[in-house]
């Protein structure tokens, strides 16, 4: 029986199928870059499971549109919505068809998790579904990669799952972090700290001490990434300085959106760490530089845009209010989303 990669998607409009032809891509680009990898084909080796929560957001945002005639005076209408709106003016920024598609699409994705029960019901079903293959497969089996909003779902989700404290009651539903450790968990582009909220991001279970839930940790950010800049999920201390464990931050340019998750995946900084403890094999290692080499010339790198580097630059000064940054970056990365 093959282990599992179970993927969690960010925000956005996307489906199981689409979602999974996107890790998939980049991950079978990256094995190619390699001289002796184990395969060129990641399901070749490992079952691809798609967490997809999207349906939750449409289904909802169809009644919200049913019962105030468009989606943006219903983001405005919201009581859960008010503290949000308060804060983050976007009425003036909704100007054309595509920015309104693309503020329900992704802006939204993110304050109904935060500020809405319909985050309860995310992790409900993340935890349901997560459970059973760990059932079915064995937690060890199991690697978790998640993207963007996916981070805070995959931590919020976990941190849940697992008791902390080791307390079992067979009773709760919960599980022993020790008994049933996953393989890995990987952070794309994390987002957790600024979405914190039930669960103290400081504090999780998910982390590769000798109490935490997961074998290995990977926390990864890009240094042109907006929406990693808000509120960075930097974790310190011991645990988190194991050779095994990476909290790096990437330099280059693959795709012309820096949040994108190819730009992630295919990046050999990223993946030779992954795919040792994938395949358990030190090959990624010695291969590294070709890797590298092959990264570079396979990928027309690309600069990032110039108000993009000024907004990484506005962001490095923990000033005024984390969400009306947020919605900076957000605002300041649009375009780049539609291409």
């Amino acid at each position: 029986m093959k282990p599992v990669l179970f993927l969690v998607h960010g925000m956005g409009n996307h489906t199981e199928a689409s979602f999974k032809s996107e890790v998939v891509t980049s991950l079978n680009a990256a094995l190619s870059y390699y001289p002796n990898p184990d395969t060129t084909n990641i399901e070749s080796a490992f079952d691809i499971v798609v967490f997809s929560y999207n349906d939750i957001f449409e289904n909802y945002l169809e009644k919200l549109k049913n019962e105030f005639g468009d989606i943006i005076t219903a983001a405005t209408s919201m009581p859960e919505l008010a503290a949000i709106n308060d804060v983050v003016d976007f009425k003036n920024d909704l100007r054309s068809i595509s920015e309104k598609v693309l503020f329900t699409t992704h802006w939204l994705d993110v304050v109904l998790y935060r500020f809405t029960l319909l985050g309860e019901a995310i992790r409900a079903r993340f935890t349901s579904q997560l459970s059973q293959l760990i059932r079915s497969r064995g937690s060890s089996n199991v690697h978790i990669i998640a993207h963007s909003l996916g981070t805070a779902v995959t931590l919020d989700a976990l941190s849940i799952l697992y008791d902390k404290n080791l307390l079992i009651d067979p009773t709760d539903g919960k599980l022993n972090p020790i008994v049933n450790r996953l393989g890995s968990v990987t952070y794309l582009a994390n987002v957790a700290k600024i979405l914190e909220d039930i669960v103290p991001v400081d504090q999780t279970v998910v982390n590769p001490s000798d109490t935490g839930c997961s074998n290995r940790v990977f926390n990864v950010n890009h240094q042109l990434d907006p929406f990693t800049k808000v509120r960075p999920y930097k974790p310190t201390g011991a645990l988190w300085t194991q050779l095994t464990n990476i909290d790096d931050e990437l330099e280059h340019l693959a795709t012309k959106f820096p949040h994108d998750v190819g730009n992630y995946l295919k990046n050999p900084v990223v993946n030779q760490p992954l795919f040792e403890v994938y395949f358990n094999s030190p090959n990624y290692s010695e291969g590294v530089d070709i890797a590298q080499r092959q990264f570079l010339a396979n990928n027309k790198l690309v600069a990032a845009s110039e108000e993009v580097i000024q907004l990484i630059e506005a962001l490095k000064q923990p000033d005024g209010n984390d969400w009306q940054r947020f919605y900076s970056a957000f605002k300041a990365v649009y375009q780049l989303i539609k291409e």
